[in-house]
C-alpha cells in the first residue's frame, strides 16, 4: 500500500509521505519493519525511473 501511495506520488507529496512516516516509525518502530522491505523496492524504481528519464534527456539533445 506504501509501495503505491510513493510511486504515484508528486516529489512534494513524498516528502510529505516520509516526514509522516518517520514520525509513525518513531512511535511504533515494529509496525513499520515490514515496510521497510518496499521502500528498498521503491528505491530500486525510482533509480530506473531516472535513469529512463536521463536516457530520453541524452537523447532529446543529441537530436537537438
Amino acid at each position: 500500500q506504501l509501495f503505491q501511495r510513493i510511486s504515484c506520488a508528486s516529489n512534494e507529496d513524498i516528502v510529505t509521505i516520509g516526514e509522516k512516516l518517520i514520525e509513525r516509525a518513531r512511535k511504533h518502530p515494529e509496525e513499520l519493519k515490514v515496510e521497510l522491505k518496499n521502500i528498498k523496492k521503491l528505491l530500486q524504481f525510482r533509480v530506473i525511473k531516472y535513469i529512463i528519464i536521463l536516457k530520453f534527456y541524452f537523447i532529446l539533445r543529441r537530436i537537438l
